[in-house]
């Protein structure tokens, strides 16, 4: 989803890590 994309580029680096870390787990 291009909405989606479009979120995760505004939260940043380091929060994209953290949700990615978190899914990891």
């Amino acid at each position: 989803r291009d909405d989606f994309n479009l979120w995760l580029k505004e939260q940043g680096p380091q929060k994209i890590s953290g949700i990615v870390d978190s899914w990891m787990k």
